[in-house]
């Protein structure tokens, strides 16, 4: 769905998905990890369960927002011609490369946590320390990163309409 009104150049509607998102995952995980009001406490479980609940929540809206705002309609999104074998393995050749590189960055982040995590424990230290520091240093980076996401996002969103229009130049 991110794709699609990226695609059509309404940027605006994951923005908003993801802002509303958000401010549910802080409300939920509040409620659930703490126990308030009258939620059970669940600690980090309840964290768990809160992201879960707020991504849903936004694929709910992603999908509300496309039946209202007619925009089956006018693309045709959920007509069963677009599940052809074709399409599909169109889509998985050209969303495999991208998926396996952010397996492969995911996955270093991942050991270099757990390397991290390893050395608190060496330590013997009570608090980790080393894993929280590192935790936010990989936060402040993501900030970085997603303003690297945002310009291709809008760079193949402004190509692939001017391709669209058949305005090549403009495109390149």
């Amino acid at each position: 769905f991110k794709a699609f009104f990226d695609g059509i150049g309404k940027t605006t509607v994951f923005m908003v998905t993801a802002i509303i998102m958000n401010l549910c995952n802080l409300v939920l995980a509040y409620l659930l990890i703490f126990g308030k009001f009258g939620f059970p406490r669940m600690e980090v479980v309840g964290s768990a369960w809160a992201t879960v609940i707020s991504t849903y929540i936004g694929l709910a809206i992603l999908i509300f927002y496309t039946l209202l705002k007619n925009e089956n309609h006018r693309f045709h999104i959920f007509r069963m011609k677009n599940w052809a074998i074709a399409s599909i393995k169109e889509l998985v050749f050209l969303s495999l490369p991208s998926g396996l590189a952010t397996l492969f960055v995911m996955s270093g982040v991942l050991v270099f946590l757990r390397i991290v995590a390893d050395v608190d424990s060496i330590e013997n230290n009570l608090l980790p320390i080393n894993t929280t520091a590192s935790t936010v240093i990989i936060n402040i980076m993501l900030i970085f990163f997603m303003v690297g996401i945002s310009l291709g996002t809008a760079s193949a969103t402004m190509v692939s309409q001017n391709m669209g229009a058949r305005n090549y130049q403009r495109a390149e």
